[in-house]
């Protein structure tokens, strides 16, 4: 949230209050159905309670616990999601007793390797969600209702999905509290029948699982941590606490007095305590690079505001308390413009290089050879065969109708436009609903204008012109698959861009995805650039915000230098780095 807000405020311990007097908070409002939380741990066998023990036994007096923390994870991430899958068991186990007792299990697995060991454990009574039909399919992609587990994965339906109809209970590990709600909400909606509801957590006993899911079971039910990076200090002190073996609620008590009382408490671990009070150990003033001004002088108390009603006293008097303890105005944040991609940074050769199975083993042994921070990645999901291209006929031409489809559409509404697109194309091409060819140039043109738009297939109106523009484009031969299939990869950027509707971010996925291109990077797109943030930081000076923090276009290829001739591959691993809940790869 307060990265929205581009906050000007220092991202510091000691700016905590005026973080929180700043920006709204929140509280999760209680459901009408009941939770029922449900423990079920599991304990390693020796020689993994050992490989894990001796994280904490190698740590100096004085050591970082977020940093131990971060260890501790990996090393659980690689023992629980092993050859052996013992938490992919564990699992499975609770949702047979889920089943027992007439409940429909929804189960989150924290990555597709944990989603496969899960659904080949539960096969064939498993249900997996396929995004383009909007519902559950069996094993072999055929509907299917009823009592099987369904399984998921937290990165790909957390968020945006409707359940309710079919699952009524979770089983998950532990999860942040944030993800955890959106989670829950995917079940406990106004449509759901059941009037009670469960919630099944795995956790390995004896390690800091088993403080998440203390904190899970205390704090969690109104503790948001996706208030970052205000949260952070609550982190941070929960993390020191749980490395004294301590678990008791204490950041939620702290948290909840400083909403209620809606003024200034000390929150956060010992020597980070001073907040922004108008004075007292506050700093007189924000760095430049935070206020985007050059540096100036504290000034004194803000002029008095002119007469508010009443709703909006309180808001103003918040207010003047942080002008008051920060000495000065904030402003607007200016946000750096993304360098469109230069014309060497693409590969000019003909014929190109296309992604084969062999191609992507040496890609991944290059990557991890180069640049331990993906190879740890590479370790966690294993290998990226979804990029190595099906070429088939129509491919392009469906390839970059669907990108324009899904342009800044959740995946899950786009996927229905998508499908409804297709059902017209088919009834314009005769075929009707059930079966015929889809979405091809001369369909799209046969499907009449007021039947794309919004009411009925769903697109707007500019939409719907760049659906037209790009079929007489194949159609009158400015654009051809196979001349696009064997043009380099910077002759295929200027064909694409030169359309209406499509930019760099749609070229680069076109050849990513669909050519197979194993050398782009790109620069325009906002996961891949808070991931490169998270991983290997950028230049930006001491209190910038977290929009203008990340890295410019330039930074992105420098850190991208090592990852070439495979900076495709290595940009895969980048959106796992920021979509995985748990990824902690730095």
């Amino acid at each position: 949230m307060i990265r929205m807000l581009r906050s000007p405020l220092k991202r510091e311990e000691a700016w905590l209050n005026a973080l929180l007097k700043e920006h709204v908070v929140c509280y999760v409002p209680d459901s009408r159905r009941k939770w029922q939380l449900v423990p079920a741990a599991f304990e390693l066998d020796r020689a993994a309670q050992g490989r894990y023990d001796s994280v904490r036994g190698s740590r100096p007096v004085g050591h970082n616990p977020r940093a131990m923390f971060v260890e501790q994870k990996a090393v659980l991430r690689k023992e629980l999601e092993g050859p052996a899958g013992l938490v992919a068991r564990r699992i499975v186990e609770q949702c047979g007793a889920l089943r027992t007792k007439g409940r429909r299990p929804l189960v989150f697995a924290n990555s597709v390797k944990e989603l496969a060991a899960i659904r080949d454990l539960l096969a064939p009574e498993v249900r997996l969600w396929h995004a383009a039909r909007g519902r559950p399919v069996d094993a072999a992609g055929k509907p299917a209702d009823g009592p099987w587990p369904l399984v998921v994965t937290t990165s790909a339906a957390a968020q945006g999905l409707n359940l309710q109809a079919h699952c009524d209970a979770i089983v998950c590990r532990p999860q942040p509290g944030d993800l955890l709600e959106q989670m829950k909400g995917r079940v406990d909606r106004p449509g759901q029948a059941a009037k009670a509801l469960e919630l099944v957590v795995c956790y390995a006993a004896n390690t800091v699982e088993e403080l998440e899911y203390l904190n899970i079971k205390k704090c969690g039910s109104f503790f948001r941590q996706y208030l970052d990076p205000l949260s952070l200090p609550f982190v941070q002190a929960a993390l020191d606490e749980a490395a004294d073996g301590k678990a008791d609620g204490k950041m939620a008590r702290r948290f909840k007095k400083l909403v209620d009382a809606g003024t200034p408490v000390e929150a956060g671990p010992d020597g980070a305590r001073r907040a922004a009070r108008g004075g007292g150990d506050a700093p007189p003033d924000v760095d430049a690079a935070a206020s985007g001004a050059k540096k100036k002088k504290a000034r004194g108390p803000a002029a008095a505001a002119p007469k508010q009603g009443p709703k909006k006293r309180s808001a103003a008097a918040a207010n003047a308390k942080i002008t008051d303890a920060l000495g000065h105005k904030r402003k607007k944040q200016a946000v750096p413009a993304i360098r469109k991609a230069k014309a060497a940074d693409l590969s000019t050769a003909v014929p190109p290089v296309v992604l084969t199975p062999e191609l992507v083993d040496e890609a991944v042994r290059h990557l991890k050879a180069r640049d331990p921070k993906v190879g740890a990645i590479i370790t966690a999901v294993g290998g990226p065969r979804s990029l190595v291209p099906t070429f088939s006929a129509g491919m392009a031409f469906t390839s970059l109708s669907k990108s324009i489809v899904y342009q800044q559409l959740s995946t899950k509404v786009a996927a229905k436009i998508y499908a409804r697109l297709e059902d017209a194309c088919r009834e314009a091409a005769g075929g009707g609903a059930g079966g015929g060819p889809a979405l091809t140039p001369e369909n799209v043109l046969a499907v009449p204008a007021p039947r794309l738009l919004k009411g009925q297939v769903g697109l707007s109106g500019r939409k719907a012109e760049y659906l037209n523009t790009l079929a007489q484009a194949f159609l009158d031969g400015t654009l051809n698959e196979s001349e696009l299939i064997a043009m380099s990869d910077q002759q295929v950027m200027e064909k694409v861009t030169a359309l209406k509707g499509f930019g760099e971010w749609s070229a680069h996925m076109f050849l990513m995805f669909s050519l197979g291109r194993p050398d782009v990077l790109p620069v325009g797109d906002l996961a891949v650039r808070k991931a490169m943030k998270r991983l290997y930081g950028t230049r930006a000076g001491a209190g910038a915000t977290e929009v203008n923090a990340l890295p410019s276009a330039q930074e992105m290829r420098e850190i991208a230098e090592k990852w070439r001739p495979y900076r495709s591959v290595a940009t895969w691993y980048m959106w796992h780095a920021v979509e995985t809940a748990d990824a902690q790869w730095v």
